[in-house]
């Protein structure tokens, strides 16, 4: 018994993948920047990020 809700997507060209993580990956960055911003307005978030430890 087959179930066709789990066949996967035909295959791409794998540079075509990747620029499109790199696109998805970049959106992402844009939202979570935007988050962070209305976080610190909302003061819910420290302006500043904490320095990584050295080592």
């Amino acid at each position: 018994m087959s179930d066709e809700s789990h066949t996967l997507p035909p295959q791409d060209d794998g540079d075509a993948t990747l620029a499109d993580l790199r696109r998805q990956l970049e959106a992402v960055k844009r939202r979570m920047e935007e988050h962070r911003l209305q976080m610190r307005a909302a003061g819910l978030a420290p302006n500043e990020a904490p320095e990584p430890p050295a080592g």
